[in-house]
């Protein structure tokens, strides 16, 4: 399994790859296990402008590409955060009209 740096190196070369068209300026990276114990690498891009989804799939490919030549087999997940975005969390006023 991968070392924390060596998650970081990689996450990072791969997204200045994918994203910096779009104004990559760095990452958050949460290693968290699952339901049944499995680690899982959760990343949030920081972007000046939203990617399209085409350029998160190939980041996240790009990531679990390098992942299993290292020999580790986490599940991967790419998520972007840009002004003017949310979070994708719904407030208790957007729940509410939902």
């Amino acid at each position: 399994m991968l070392k924390r740096n060596e998650v970081e190196e990689i996450v990072t070369s791969v997204l200045h790859e994918h994203l910096d068209g779009n104004g990559f300026s760095g990452s958050d990276i949460l290693i968290e296990d699952d339901f049944d114990g499995e680690q899982m690498v959760f990343v949030t891009a920081h972007l000046e402008k939203q990617a399209d989804v085409k350029s998160l799939v190939d980041s996240m490919v790009g990531i679990r590409n390098k992942f299993l030549n290292a020999e580790d087999d986490r599940f991967i997940s790419v998520r972007q955060k840009y002004p003017g975005i949310n979070d994708g969390m719904m407030s208790d006023e957007d729940e509410d009209d939902a």
